[in-house]
């Protein structure tokens, strides 16, 4: 997972009071682009990555992406992601919002 990444969803949202307070903390606390991508292209292209493991951010703040230069690591998913049954139905809900079946 890339954990919180600083984009541009919100450039054109009501921009309050909060929206501007949010905007400046997270210009901090957020990760970039850059940092967003390193989960994903480790899980993918890494040759210590292993099939079926779980990449996200590491470092003193995991979840905001504050990696300072550190690579992906290694975690356990959310319990939610283990559970076949969760899982069925997510893939049901998926299915049937975009009105396609995928046969896996």
């Amino acid at each position: 997972h890339p954990g919180a990444v600083r984009t541009q969803l919100l450039d054109n949202a009501v921009q309050d009071f909060r929206a501007k307070v949010f905007d400046f903390l997270s210009a901090y606390a957020f990760g970039s682009f850059e940092t967003g991508s390193r989960p994903a292209l480790f899980a993918c292209a890494a040759p210590e990555a292993e099939p079926g493991a779980f990449y996200g951010p590491t470092g003193p703040i995991p979840l905001l992406s504050l990696m300072n230069g550190s690579h992906p690591g290694k975690l356990a998913p959310n319990k939610i992601a283990l559970d076949s049954d969760e899982c069925r139905k997510l893939w049901e809900l998926s299915e049937a919002l975009v009105k396609e079946k995928f046969e896996v």
